[in-house]
């Protein structure tokens, strides 16, 4: 022990040991009998390892609501402002993470091992950890600063939604409006089509003559707005695949009852569902007035491209040209939205593609409700004098023109008040 001693002190005194060192040895030494047992801390260790492997961060883990009147909905409008640079973030936070766990693993492994030698190999890990670190920090900064300014733009929009008091109240009386503005009946439907249309007999009668035209289609022939399904069933005697589409859930379930193929659904989104070129026809029997202008337009060019070369549109509508179609039927239907004029209904399919396109004019109305023909004055009597007086002569001849010019008066306003109540518009693609 003194050799030892001594050995010690020479080392000392040559200067080997670095000042300090015996009282660094002493108080490690004196720490290290106070310290708790490893294992414990390498148990606890392994634990918050692997809480940090199951976390994941991403902006669904982000609280959006808010007690302000529109309050969530403008975190949500911030958070998509930021979405792209705060997802890249979340994205590199995430690797970041799976690269801790492992430099932690590795650590781990080297800790339970007391055998292995890996302080050169931590030392040089926590160097490239540290590196991430940085670059993460500096991302960081920079979402910092866009967050700031966007949770300024944030508190600016709070304030004008704080300043706009009672404003659920102010929506829901805008929805009841809209609502009272709608069409909304409490009886059926299909009982005011008996009384707007008339018996589905007389209906059968009238369209038995385009159902002929549609048999022997290239394709199922769809029929939109189907309403009792009176189309269809000629159809389905003339053996022609077809099927139809109705809004009216009292009307879709009769039709089924009666074993017509008639879906639930609004036209255009039913229209949009199909195929390209999946369609041999497609019917609208009193469709088109229902419409606003920019569906119109929609289904026209929906109609092209489902129907499949050689299919057919057929669209009849009330003729706005009659004036007698105003005051007996047009207004009767209150969903009517406005009369589509034949020349621009011609117009607009032949803009979307299609071809031999024809117009007929359909229900005229009765003759006894028309003018009479004031021709049958100007007739020649079966016989007249050898020698009529003058005078009586020019009466007769006057009365002959005043009796052309009635006839042709009486000709120009049954065209214009008594003309045909429909046309129906026929264009092939």
């Amino acid at each position: 022990m003194q050799e030892v001693m001594d050995a010690a002190r020479e080392a000392r005194d040559s200067g080997v040991y670095p000042d300090g060192l015996e009282e660094q040895l002493q108080s490690d030494f004196a720490r290290q009998l106070s310290r708790p047992d490893p294992r414990d801390r390498i148990k606890h260790l392994d634990g918050l390892l692997e809480q940090l492997s199951a976390r994941r961060m991403g902006r669904a883990a982000v609280e959006t609501s808010s007690a302000i009147p529109g309050g969530s909905a403008a975190h949500r409008a911030i958070g998509k402002v930021v979405s792209r640079q705060v997802d890249g973030v979340y994205q590199q936070m995430n690797n970041f993470t799976a690269e801790l766990v492992g430099v932690l693993g590795f650590m781990m492994e080297g800790l339970q091992d007391p055998q292995a030698h890996v302080h050169t190999e931590m030392l040089r890990e926590l160097d490239a950890l540290q590196d991430r670190v940085a670059e993460l920090q500096v991302t960081i900064d920079s979402l910092g600063s866009t967050y700031r300014e966007a949770t300024g733009v944030m508190s600016h929009l709070l304030v004008h939604l704080n300043s706009l008091d009672g404003l659920e109240a102010r929506l829901a009386a805008l929805e009841e409006s809209e609502r009272r503005r709608g069409f909304d009946p409490f009886f059926e439907y299909g009982r005011f089509e008996d009384v707007a249309r008339g018996a589905e007999s007389d209906i059968e009668v009238e369209y038995s003559a385009l159902a002929d035209q549609m048999a022997g289609s290239p394709g199922p022939v769809l029929d939109i707005g189907a309403g009792r399904g009176e189309f269809l069933r000629l159809l389905q005697e003339r053996d022609q695949e077809c099927w139809g589409l109705e809004i009216d859930e009292d009307l879709v379930r009769d039709a089924i009852d009666a074993g017509i193929d008639i879906r639930l659904t609004d036209g255009l989104e039913g229209l949009r569902e199909q195929p390209l070129g999946s369609l041999g026809g497609i019917v609208m029997l009193h469709v088109v007035e229902h419409l606003s202008v920019n569906e119109l337009m929609e289904l026209v060019l929906l109609a092209y491209d489902r129907l499949a070369v050689g299919g057919t549109l057929v669209m009849e509508t009330p003729n706005p040209q009659s004036l007698y179609v105003f005051a007996r039927a047009f207004w009767l239907d209150p969903t009517h939205s406005k009369p589509v004029h034949p020349v621009f209904l011609d117009f607009l399919v032949r803009q979307a593609g299609f071809s031999e396109v024809r117009i007929d004019w359909t229900a005229p109305p009765s003759e006894d409700e028309q003018l009479l023909d004031a021709g049958h004055i100007a007739e020649e009597p079966a016989s007249r004098p050898e020698a009529e007086p003058a005078a009586d002569r020019d009466l007769r001849e006057q009365l002959a023109e005043l009796a052309a010019v009635v006839s042709a008066n009486a000709e120009r306003t049954n065209d214009l008040v008594f003309g045909p109540q429909n046309y129906r518009l026929t264009a092939r693609r």
